[in-house]
């Protein structure tokens, strides 16, 4: 396992990784005789003796939700091979990593340089929500421009979900030597013949959060410009909050917070309160320089860092800034503002919450 998990040191998301070999020319639907597990989403993955002799040379790597090419996704399972160089070289990286004889930048780069050559991916599963695929489809686009790959198989739907099991049309054995290549091509045959195969649970899932109306802000952990630690529901708790995501490097921005610290003074923090998310605070320094000029120019309401909990979960769909959206007591995002506002226009549209 500890080999196995080499391979893909560098996955952004958890990863389960598995071990296999080649076996002579039975079909691959006799020998699939046991299950490896996703309860994340909900899926039973088809192994078995069909793999028994590509050791070391397979891994599934899962991800959550996210938003693929304007598409909302439920998670994905990515099936890749790595060659027996590739695995080497992973060696050595992880021993650097761990004796600390190379930086993050230069382990980087060594792994951009000679594993990715060696990495190829062979087949990936999205899980797509239903109805947006589907309004996305009728609008002309095509599945391939979504998933970016060439064949397209459907797999089912099942509660409000598409599933999808997506593949290169040609291989790839570029890079690899002889033995790599005879490997790569027998697993890639092996993992495709199993499409039909997956157990499907059909899990409900939650959308990834973006500033829009319905949807719902995960979880999160940080910290203000003072250190204290904040957490979602500490920095929520009343019906109405508005979340003004900005950067420091934005000229006007604290113009813009001027305005928003009066706004929250006409109203009952209970009520109503603004909590500022500073998208560029990313080092000492600059929390120091942005709490001095918040302090200076009259700023009270809570600014916190982007932690990587905030990253993760607020803001990887935020793309424009300043972004300012109201959220209830859960995080449910109630309205986005386009563009800032006067005083008396935010009014306006905090009172339809507030039921005045």
């Amino acid at each position: 396992m500890k080999k196995l998990k080499q391979i893909f040191a560098f996955a952004l998301v958890a990863v389960m990784m598995v071990t296999l070999t080649a076996c002579g020319e039975p079909s691959v639907d006799s020998l699939i005789d046991k299950y490896a597990v996703s309860e994340t989403l909900g899926i039973q993955i088809p192994l078995g003796s069909a793999f028994d002799e590509f050791d070391g040379y397979y891994g599934i790597t899962e991800t959550g939700v996210s938003i693929i090419n304007g598409v909302d996704c439920y998670g994905t399972l990515q099936y890749d091979f790595l060659s027996k160089e590739g695995n080497a070289i992973m060696d050595e990286i992880n021993a650097a990593k761990e004796d600390g004889s190379a930086t993050e930048e230069e382990l980087n780069e060594r792994y951009n340089a000679e594993v990715l050559s060696q990495k190829k991916t062979i087949a990936r599963m999205y899980i797509f929500d239903k109805a947006e695929l589907e309004e996305n489809l009728a609008s002309g686009r095509t599945i391939q421009e979504i998933t970016g790959y060439d064949e397209n198989y459907k797999m089912m739907d099942r509660n409000g979900s598409s599933y999808y099991f997506c593949y290169p049309a040609q291989e790839d054995t570029a890079n690899l030597d002889s033995q790599a290549k005879g490997m790569y091509k027998k697993l890639r045959k092996t993992i495709l013949a199993t499409k039909n195969q997956f157990v499907v649970l059909g899990l409900s899932f939650e959308k990834a959060f973006k500033p829009e109306a319905g949807r719902t802000m995960g979880d999160f952990t940080s910290f203000d410009l003072n250190g204290t630690t904040v957490a979602k529901y500490s920095v929520l708790g009343r019906p109405v909050t508005m979340i003004h995501v900005w950067k420091k490097e934005d000229a006007s921005s604290m113009e813009t917070l001027k305005v928003l610290e009066q706004l929250r003074e006409q109203y009952d923090s209970s009520q109503f309160d603004v909590v500022g998310i500073v998208a560029d605070l990313l080092t000492e320094d600059v929390l120091k320089t942005t709490l001095e000029e918040t302090t200076a120019n009259g700023i009270q309401f809570t600014n916190i860092a982007p932690s990587q909990d905030v990253i993760d979960n607020v803001l990887p769909y935020v793309d424009t800034f300043p972004c300012t959206f109201l959220v209830d007591t859960d995080g449910k995002v109630l309205e986005v503002f386009d563009g800032t506002k006067t005083i008396e226009e935010y009014q306006q549209i905090i009172s339809k919450y507030l039921g005045e």
